[in-house]
């Protein structure tokens, strides 16, 4: 199986985009035949001047394939983009308060992380008619983990049972109605960060004492253990209401199965139910990416229930497990959203790194001749 490459092509920082955007001048005709597109990444404040903004595995790998396949891609922060309301131009933006032209689309890259003023500035690009994947009001909803469950469980999505309490919390309680063990998460959170796992009822305590005293407004839901699913999970990556694959991720020293905390991805087949399950999650959800996080609801891994959903899933992982390029199959799906037809000079749209594995399948030598 190809592995990924790491590498990515350098982005433009936003100081420089919208110096260029500001002139109305592009260098060359090819440029102009691109189409630009941003990825809004969401910063801790607003960039230095000149400053490239610091691009992952999963932005990078973005990057690099559109911009070998038609388009023009820029990383701009969030923070960087002033929401100046005016009836007078619909065409532009202020970027780093300089006038810059509008993207042809945005892809957004913060997930459960967004704030009120990176949802406002996508409720701002939309309202200047520029496509945005994921809407607003699908990140909203989704980075608010409690919501999203009670959207899916009132269309008859099956998800674990789970209760929502303030504190001081009544143990006994919480153990009657969900067993032990208990799992404790932070309603908003990735990477397996703020997730918890309680044993016995003085575990129980414990964490919510702890969490508490860390922040007094914690707000945490309950949830009853799957035991079928400790330490394991299915990731399943879907682009544009279709499935890309799936990866089966395993954890033997802890129960979450996060990548981020040591477990291991490798490629799943994913039964007719789960693909059920992974496709109309998304739907329900308003989601155009997404990655959807099932749990197996029985020892012989046919039945799932929907453990989570990110509307900025990593592709690292998934990537290395599965052999699949994930940038492709959203390129597919932006000139589908966004009205693109491919270029004549796209018509192969085999990537090299497909090529080389079906070189290798075939035991072709691809460094001789004939």
């Amino acid at each position: 199986m190809a592995q990924a490459p790491t590498d990515a092509k350098p982005v433009t920082s936003t100081s420089s985009i919208a110096s260029t955007a500001s002139t109305g001048k592009e260098d060359t005709v090819a440029a102009l035949n691109k189409i630009r597109g941003w990825i809004i990444v969401q910063g801790s404040g607003k960039s230095e001047q000149g400053a490239p903004q610091p691009v992952s595995y999963t932005i990078g790998r973005m990057v690099k394939y559109l911009n070998s396949h038609g388009f023009d891609m820029s990383v701009i922060n969030s923070n960087d983009i002033d929401v100046y309301l005016t009836a007078d131009d619909r065409k532009s933006i202020l970027v780093s308060q300089k006038v810059t032209k509008l993207p042809r689309f945005v892809l957004a890259r913060t997930g459960a992380k967004t704030d009120f003023y990176t949802l406002a500035v996508y409720r701002h690009l939309e309202h200047l008619d520029v496509p945005v994947i994921n809407s607003p009001t699908a990140i909203d909803t989704v980075k608010d983990k409690l919501f999203t469950l009670q959207i899916l469980a009132q269309n008859d999505i099956p998800v674990p049972k789970t209760i929502l309490l303030k504190h001081p919390v009544n143990s006994k309680y919480v153990i009657n109605k969900l067993g032990l063990p208990i799992i404790i998460k932070l309603l908003s959170g990735m990477q397996g960060n703020g997730v918890f796992m309680a044993e016995t009822e003085k575990q129980l305590k414990t964490y919510c004492d702890l969490l508490v005293g860390v922040n007094p407004y914690a707000k945490m839901i309950f949830q009853e253990c799957v035991k079928s699913s400790l330490g394991r999970d299915v990731r399943v990556l879907v682009v544009g209401g279709k499935i890309v694959g799936a990866m089966m991720r395993s954890n033997d020293s802890d129960f979450r199965a996060n990548i981020h905390r040591g477990a291991t991805g490798t490629n799943f087949k994913l039964p007719s139910r789960g693909e059920y399950l992974a496709l109309a999650t998304t739907r329900i959800l308003g989601l155009d990416v997404a990655g959807v996080d099932l749990l197996f609801d029985d020892a012989n891994g046919k039945h799932f229930k929907i453990c989570e959903v990110n509307s900025s899933p990593g592709f690292e992982g998934f990537e290395k497990a599965t052999g699949l390029n994930v940038s492709k199959y959203l390129k597919a799906y932006i000139q589908l959203k966004c009205n693109i037809p491919p270029p004549r000079e796209d018509d192969d749209d085999t990537d090299d790194e497909t090529k080389n594995e079906q070189n290798k399948d075939n035991n072709i030598d691809t460094n001789k001749s004939d």
